[in-house]
């Protein structure tokens, strides 16, 4: 198992900085096993504050409120079914208990048990770790016996509309020109990540730690996050840009 490829060279130092504040804590409790990566995850958690510090600061409190109101509907979806599946624990009949048991204690072993017991974007991690394990095997067949599959689709919907905001937030955000400084800090923010994964990488190979293995899964649930971005980016960019052309294009001549 590895980490899924991720293309620096294309993120942004604003989008670089929040997805090391997303990875950082999935990383950090690898620390306990072994020296070397504890030492590389301090050198990681320096140059995240010496990219935070170079960053310009800029005034979002329209987007920031329009986060929190995604995040509240998130946690309303998410709310809604909680209390699904926990009236199911109380069934009389033990195949339907046992299968709601089995999507409820995935919810509590996931983080996301006590509703707004984390941070926006540990929610974000905790929903689509849980939305990749409901799609395969006996959770999956368990969520579908339930006739669950509809209120987690509002969740995972609501994880989107919250993305989104992100997203537009993070347009904002990079439009401000970060200078020299930050970019060059980026560039060795990117180097101590890459040092951490190889070493993550390497680790797992030699000691097939179950704890390597499901932090690179979360990792690289968040890596498709960021690819997604990215991706949006480059589309909404280039829409830009072809109604630019032609606008121009229409314009009467001289």
């Amino acid at each position: 198992m590895k980490f899924t490829s991720i293309h620096f060279s294309n993120i942004r130092v604003k989008e670089l900085s929040d997805f090391l504040h997303v990875i950082f804590p999935i990383l950090n409790a690898l620390g306990v096993h072994n020296a070397k990566l504890k030492g590389l995850l301090v050198g990681l958690s320096l140059a995240m504050a010496e990219l935070d510090a170079a960053i310009p600061k800029v005034s979002l409190k329209g987007e920031t409120r329009g986060i929190k109101e995604c995040d509240d509907h998130r946690d309303g979806e998410f709310l809604t079914f909680r209390t699904f599946i926990e009236a199911f624990t109380h069934s009389r009949n033990p195949t339907i208990r046992e299968q709601a048991m089995l999507v409820y204690d995935t919810l509590k072993s996931n983080g996301y048990h006590t509703l707004n017991s984390l941070p926006m974007k540990e929610e974000s991690t905790a929903i689509r770790t849980l939305d990749a394990l409901f799609k395969v095997g006996r959770l999956a067949d368990a969520l579908a016996a339930l006739n669950g599959k509809p209120l987690w689709q509002n969740v995972v919907v609501a994880q989107e509309e919250f993305d989104g905001a992100k997203t537009n937030r993070s347009e904002l955000e990079v439009a401000e020109d970060a200078g020299d400084a930050a970019f060059q800090v980026g560039k060795r923010a990117k180097a101590k990540c890459s040092e951490v994964f190889d070493l993550v990488e390497a680790l797992y190979m030699v000691e097939d730690k179950a704890e390597y293995a499901a932090a690179m899964t979360k990792v690289n649930l968040e890596i498709d996050a960021l690819m997604a971005l990215m991706r949006t980016r480059a589309t909404l960019a280039a829409k830009a840009k072809e109604e630019k052309k032609k606008k121009e294009g229409d314009k009467p001549s001289a």
